[in-house]
């Protein structure tokens, strides 16, 4: 963060993390773009506290010059791919198969959201 390519946020209740969420700038020609993550505790999930966090990631991102974010996510994760959806991301690919998790293989889509 000192460096200025990355903005890291928690979400906090009664003193536990119960989410966080973040960007990492890449370097070079792509110093205008950032990889996005985010993960919440299953409990805090659909509060709309996961959507407060992106847009108060996207902020910050701007502030370190970032201009395009991109995700990826599971293809079957539908409820996070309408919440994307919702804050402007829009799906530019997919890995079939990109994912395996627990013995299953799954399709890997990547989205993008300009800042």
């Amino acid at each position: 963060m000192k460096l200025k390519r990355s903005v890291f946020l928690i979400a906090e209740h009664n003193g536990r993390i119960v989410g966080s969420g973040g960007i990492n700038k890449s370097g070079g020609v792509k110093a205008h773009t950032a990889y996005f993550g985010i993960g919440m505790l299953k409990d805090y999930r659909n509060l709309g506290i996961g959507t407060e966090m992106m847009k108060a990631v996207f902020e910050e991102a701007k502030k370190i010059g970032v201009e395009i974010v991109r995700l990826e996510v599971f293809e079957n994760n539908n409820y996070a791919i309408k919440t994307y959806e919702d804050i402007g991301f829009k799906t530019f690919g997919k890995l079939p198969r990109g994912i395996y998790k627990n013995g299953k293989y799954t399709d890997e889509i990547y989205m993008y959201k300009n800042l």
